[in-house]
Order: C-alpha cells, then sequence, then structure tokens
C-alpha cells in the first residue's frame, strides 16, 4: 500500500477533528436537548451585542461573542459567580457609557496638560532626592497614585497606569546623559501627551467593550449555569453554537476531497456526480478551521499555582516587583509529565496574552505575522477517531444511517424517496444518498457501520477524557 503524502494526511487530519466534531455532538445530542438552547443562548448573545450603543467593527463584534461565551462557559462550570474579567481596570470611571474620551480630552486640554506637569515635576523631585539610582518600575508605581488623585481632582476619565507609565518613562529616558534635554523641550513633552491621548483613547473603546461584556454576562449568567454539556470539557462554547457541521456536509467535504484528488476513496466513482453540484473547496484554508473542530487539550487544574500575571500578582525577581509580564514557576521536583504539561498551558497563555495586546494595538500586519509564528507552537495532530483515509467513509455511512433513524423515524427526510419506519428504510435512504455523491457502498456493509458508529459514539466520554453521568443507549 502506497504511503499517504504529507498533503493526503493534512486532510486526514481536518476529517478526523470534522468527525470527532460531529460524534462528539451527536453523543451530547442524546444525552440532552442543551445544544440547542445552547444556539438559542448564542443568538441572543450576538442580537445583543448588535444593539450596543457603540460602534464596532465586524470583526470585534465576533471577538466580543466569544468572549461572552467563553465567560459563561466558565460560570456555567464552576457553578459560582466569578468575575468576568480579572484583568484590573486602570481607569478613573466606573460607568464609562455615554462618554466619548478624545472629545473630553480635546475640551479641556489644559487639565491634561496640567496632570502632565505636576507628574512630571513630582517624577524630578523623586529622581533628584533619592540617594540611590531609581528604578523606572519604582518611579511608575508612584506615578500612578499621584495621576489616580490629580485625574479625580480634575473629574477626568484617566488611564492612569498608561499615563504614569509614558511620563515615567519620559523621566527615566531623561535622566540618561544620550537623551537628557531633548525629553524636556516642550515639543517633546507635547508629543508625550498627544502619545496618551491616542492609546488611551483606543484602550477606552476596549474599556467600553468590557463593561458592556460584563453586563450581558450578568444578563444570561442564571441562564447559562443551567445548561448541562457534557462535551463542552473539550469544545468552546461560541464554537459549539456557531460552527454547524453535521454528517451529511461531511460527506460533501469527503466527496469534494475525492473530486479535486486531495484523497482516493476505491469506493468513489466520479462519473456518477453532476459537476454542476460541485464546488471548489480550499482544504488548506479547512486546517484553519481544523484547529478549532478538534478537541482542546484540558487546563492543567492547578496551573494558578505555577503561572502568574504579574499585573495581578506580586512576583519578585532580585527583590524587585515585576509587572507586565506571564511567569512560570516550576519546582525542580515536578514531575516530567506535569512539567511539559505546564509548558504547554503557559504557552497557550503567553499565546493569548501576546494576541490580545497585538489585536489591540491596530497593526493588523504585525498580528498576523506572530499569529503565524505562534502557530508552531501547536502540538503535533493526532488523531483521535480515523485509523487510516479507509475508515472515512464508514464513519459516515453508518453514522447517516443512525441519525436518519432516530432523528427521522415517522418522516421524510429532505430530498428522499421514502419515509423512515425501521432500519432497512434507513440504510436504502443512506445508499441513495452516498450514491448521489458518488459512492457505491454495500447493503449489507451499512449495518456494520451503523453498529460501529453507535459504539464510537458511546465512546465519546473515553475519547475525550471526562466522566459524564450514564446514559441510556438503544439496542434496536
Amino acid at each position: 500500500m502506497a504511503k499517504n503524502t504529507t498533503q493526503q494526511n493534512e486532510v486526514i487530519n481536518y476529517f478526523d477533528a470534522a468527525l470527532l466534531y460531529v460524534y462528539a455532538n451527536s453523543w451530547q445530542n442524546r444525552r440532552n436537548d442543551d445544544l440547542r438552547k445552547l444556539n438559542c443562548l448564542a443568538k441572543r448573545v450576538t442580537e445583543a451585542i448588535e444593539r450596543w450603543p457603540i460602534n464596532l467593527s465586524d470583526e470585534l463584534k465576533t471577538r466580543s461573542y466569544f468572549q461572552v461565551m467563553d465567560s459563561l462557559q466558565a460560570r456555567n462550570r464552576r457553578k459560582t459567580t466569578l468575575r468576568v474579567y480579572k484583568d484590573r481596570v486602570y481607569w478613573t470611571v466606573t460607568n464609562p457609557l455615554g462618554i466619548k474620551v478624545l472629545a473630553v480630552y480635546a475640551q479641556h486640554r489644559d487639565r491634561l496638560v496640567d496632570i502632565f506637569i505636576r507628574l512630571n515635576n513630582l517624577a524630578y523631585e523623586m529622581v533628584e532626592v533619592s540617594e540611590e539610582v531609581c528604578e523606572f518600575w519604582q518611579v511608575e508605581s508612584s506615578m500612578r497614585r499621584y495621576a489616580r488623585f490629580l485625574a479625580q481632582r480634575h473629574c477626568l476619565p484617566i488611564n492612569y497606569a498608561m499615563l504614569a507609565g509614558i511620563v515615567a518613562r519620559h523621566i527615566y529616558d531623561a535622566n540618561h546623559p544620550d537623551t537628557y534635554g531633548m525629553q524636556d523641550e516642550p515639543s517633546e513633552f507635547l508629543k508625550k501627551i498627544d502619545l496618551y491621548v491616542k492609546r488611551s483613547g483606543r484602550d477606552f473603546e476596549s474599556f467600553q467593550r468590557m463593561v458592556l461584556i460584563r453586563r450581558l454576562v450578568e444578563d444570561f449568567e442564571a441562564e447559562a449555569k443551567q445548561l448541562d454539556i457534557g462535551i463542552d470539557r473539550h469544545y468552546e462554547w461560541g464554537l459549539l453554537a456557531d460552527i454547524d457541521l453535521t454528517c451529511l456536509k461531511v460527506l460533501i467535504l469527503y466527496k469534494e476531497a475525492n473530486h479535486q484528488g486531495k484523497l482516493v476513496d476505491s469506493k468513489f466513482d466520479q462519473s456518477q456526480i453532476h459537476l454542476r453540484k460541485t464546488r471548489k473547496v480550499n482544504f488548506d484554508e479547512l486546517k484553519v478551521l481544523q484547529g478549532f473542530l478538534k478537541a482542546k487539550s484540558p487546563p492543567v487544574p492547578d496551573s494558578h499555582h505555577y503561572i502568574f500575571n504579574t499585573d495581578q500578582d506580586d512576583v519578585r525577581i532580585c527583590g524587585y516587583r515585576d509587572r507586565g509580564s506571564l511567569s512560570l514557576r516550576i519546582p525542580f521536583d515536578t514531575s516530567p509529565d506535569k512539567a511539559i504539561a505546564l509548558v504547554n498551558q503557559f504557552k497557550r497563555n503567553l499565546r493569548k496574552h501576546l494576541s490580545d495586546r497585538l489585536y489591540n494595538s491596530d497593526d493588523n500586519s504585525k498580528c498576523n505575522e506572530v499569529s503565524k509564528i505562534l502557530s508552531a507552537w501547536d502540538d503535533p495532530y493526532k488523531r483521535m477517531i480515523i485509523k487510516n483515509k479507509g475508515s472515512i467513509l464508514g464513519l459516515l455511512a453508518g453514522l447517516l444511517c443512525d441519525h436518519i433513524f432516530i432523528f427521522w423515524k415517522g418522516k421524510k427526510p429532505p430530498g428522499a424517496k421514502r419515509e423512515i419506519h425501521s432500519v432497512d428504510d434507513a440504510i436504502e435512504t443512506t445508499m441513495d444518498i452516498l450514491k448521489e455523491h458518488g459512492f457505491s457502498y454495500d447493503a449489507e456493509t451499512v449495518p456494520k457501520s451503523r453498529t460501529a458508529a453507535r459504539r464510537k459514539i458511546a465512546a465519546i466520554p473515553t475519547i475525550l477524557d471526562f466522566d459524564p453521568q450514564p446514559i441510556a443507549v438503544s439496542r434496536r
């Protein structure tokens, strides 16, 4: 038997991820109706985002949707009330809705300049009276407290952490011989103010969006906690509600893979399909979708004891507190397996932080470049349901037959020739569908494939490694 090419293996990997997703959905739908309820919940979340009083790009709306769904999923999992965002908010206003911060800064620029001057003078005093060299973090820490005080006194919506960071950097650079003097020129000072205005305007929009996300999560929290979705240990709610992938759709993609020569199935007859019913599918682009469809690695349960956000946790290096970093601590006596799991978890967390930071900077080219680099951090894909390419059609035929019998019993499936009253009706309808898409399949093999598919469905908790409550599986 000829060995698969690299491209063929990549296409097979995609079908493994797609079939795993379809089989997992099938297991969940036999357990309860909560995936349908999740879809309804996701629809209302989308509609609520569309009604928000702030203008968002389509990309930001999508981003907001997934943030809301992720937060609802986290609250459902713990069944307790949690903070939606653990990141600190450094703004001096608690309700940013209705505020146009750039317009406020333009109207009260004299107040903003006054705050800068006062912060600048305090920073100089710190540096001059200090008997030792002031570290940047020391200057910045003092600036934050004073910036917050001044902003509240002037009644201005100020990001005091960002403001303090810019002033502290201004003073810190000014105390180096090669830059001293240049930083004190009025034009340079005004440039720092303009820099703050630009950065804070973008951050304020993110702050407004964060507040709306928090409110939306609180509105839907009670409903979300009622859902019991076992497969969400490995699939995100946003994707479960957003990716509508069925067994029939995977069959159509499998037909296209054979039609394009990406795969070769001996049961596929190109002459049996109508060219007008084919559609060009870019399987390189589907590799991106594969990343969403594949089961995600569960987080290390106690990773919070080893991975720290230094903006939230007091992490000290050489006696000095570190800020603006993600830190990983692995004791020497940690087992190798756990150390590897912690490193992988750290990589996932760091990738998310870096991607969010770049995304908020609006530097799309840089964001795309870094995303490609970080994608190399992904573990090699491990197939979880397909042994070889020859098993794809059997998995599809078996699941299709079982779905037809269970979900269309007493009814006539769209485009079918008969109503479904028995397993034989489901088998014949399955063969008709396979033939329509160019696949010849033995009638005696369909029942065997259905039995194998039912076993695979029942094994989903084992495949995805979670422990659900037992459910009855009919032996019909």
